[in-house]
């Protein structure tokens, strides 16, 4: 494989730079842009663990859909919880594969649904009588021994094409 040419100025050619090893990275912040003031990259090595984790992530919503007789046009409510959650946009996870291709406008973000949830139980009794109803019917998935997930996981690991 040829290094990639530099070029001028702030083309993204001239932000492909070799760091350790001979590998490249891709400079995605310069340091003076910075707010910690040292420079952000994007490796292929950090690509590639966005593509296992969005791999995993497909495969498990594909099996509970499987599991529940579900098809996408069955979801009416999208939640992203969770610091990564919190953080993508909703477009993003869709365009990455993340999620299954749903209107947009079902797509939430929540946040720290953990936090939030607890703290509604211990201050409204009607919340605590739900989680107990929830709890009780919801049924555990192990993915891990399905022989499905290394098959959906697979079908997910590239990033969509459109």
């Amino acid at each position: 494989m040829q290094a990639p040419q530099g070029g001028s100025g702030d083309t993204l050619s001239a932000r492909v730079i070799q760091r350790d090893k001979g590998v490249y990275d891709f400079l995605v912040v310069a340091t003076k842009e910075s707010f910690t003031q040292k420079p952000i990259y994007l490796s292929q090595k950090d690509v590639r663990e966005l593509q296992l984790a969005k791999g995993a992530v497909a495969a498990g919503i594909q099996i509970l859909m499987d599991e529940m007789g579900m098809d996408i046009k069955d979801i009416d409510m999208v939640y992203l919880a969770g610091a990564f959650g919190n953080y993508i946009h909703p477009q993003s996870a869709l365009r990455l594969g993340l999620i299954p291709k749903v209107d947009p406008k079902i797509i939430h973000t929540i946040g720290n649904a953990a936090s939030t949830g607890a703290s509604m139980v211990l201050l409204a009794k009607g919340y605590w009588k739900l989680a107990n109803e929830l709890a009780s019917s919801i049924e555990h998935v192990e993915l891990s021994t399905r022989p499905d997930f290394n098959e959906y996981f697979i079908e997910n690991l590239n990033f969509p094409q459109e």
